[in-house]
């Protein structure tokens, strides 16, 4: 039985069947003694159960699963942190002449059966041409695709919000970019940001995913909870490729769709990238577009 990558996001799905491009990219160990002391149970979050094996598990299946990229990513400096409740842990790239007046930095959630080491690594060659620096939250605990095996909006906001904080990167101009399932939080990710004191991003990149009401995080978007016009001085780049094998969850017509909320909800599109050739992942296996989107991004901040 084949599951549909959106309807897991509302109901358990009881497949566990990852897309050919695994949703997302890949992994890295980087600062292996900061996991070293990471607990090997989950701790009790108080709020709900989630199918985490806990920080260390999940890095050593990252390792296993996805090898050559984690290797790659090591080999770069990328350093695996992790996450406070011993659920997961994210990854952390700076490139040696980081000036954080002059660079910009990408927060990036990959999609669904993927890594953050496939992450950076598929962002590599773009973070070091521009110098950007790089975080990515493991949010897939890698099990299933039920919600109870992903963090949501509301627990990656805050946890975002720490590693920055951990890390000391300066917010307010970064860029928030989501692959796939990734894609998916972007939106609810968006508003909460908006309606921070202290907002972190300066522009999102929904890249391969459409927006979906029955999804809670978006039903309370679109309830008011960030107030009527959550998305008013929001800048967004949206992606879709003419051959992805899901057209209305993540095509060209999803993505459409996701135009017409943003902008109901007070967004400005500044870029919409319909790449005819390409399927589920072309925003990154075709260099011109994540090329494009990045330029917007300068155009924005100066960086």
């Amino acid at each position: 039985m084949k599951c549909s990558l959106w309807v897991s996001l509302v109901v358990a799905c009881s497949t566990n069947n990852a897309s050919p491009m695994s949703d997302g990219a890949a992994v890295s160990d980087g600062d292996a003694t900061s996991l070293d002391a990471a607990p090997d149970t989950v701790a009790d979050s108080g709020v709900r159960s989630v199918n985490s094996p806990g920080t260390s598990a999940l890095l050593d299946q990252m390792k296993q699963n996805d090898a050559k990229n984690y290797e790659t990513s090591v080999s770069a400096g990328v350093k695996f942190l992790p996450t406070k409740d011993g659920m997961s842990f994210y990854a952390y790239w700076l490139p040696s002449d980081f000036d954080t007046t002059k660079n910009g930095f990408v927060v990036s959630l990959h999609g669904h059966g993927s890594f953050v080491s496939s992450d950076f690594v598929a962002w590599q060659n773009d973070l070091a041409s521009r110098k950007y620096g790089f975080i990515a939250l493991q949010w897939w605990f890698g099990r299933d695709q039920t919600p109870a095996d992903y963090y949501l909006p509301s627990e990656i906001y805050p946890e975002l919000q720490r590693e920055l904080a951990e890390q000391k990167v300066v917010t307010g101009k970064l860029l928030l970019h989501g692959f796939s399932r990734g894609a998916a939080q972007t939106y609810a990710l968006t508003a909460m940001d908006k309606a921070s004191p202290s907002p972190l991003f300066r522009m999102t990149i929904a890249n391969a995913a459409g927006v979906f009401s029955t999804y809670e995080p978006n039903a309370e978007v679109e309830a008011g909870k960030y107030g009527a016009l959550p998305y008013t001085g929001t800048s967004w780049v949206l992606f879709c490729g003419g051959k992805d094998p899901e057209p209305d969850q993540s095509g060209c017509p999803a993505m459409e769709k996701s135009r017409t909320w943003i902008e109901k909800y007070g967004g400005k599109i500044e870029l919409f990238i319909n790449d005819p050739t390409a399927s589920h992942g072309g925003f990154q296996t075709n260099s011109a577009n994540s090329a494009k989107a990045l330029d917007v991004y300068r155009s924005l901040t100066g960086f």
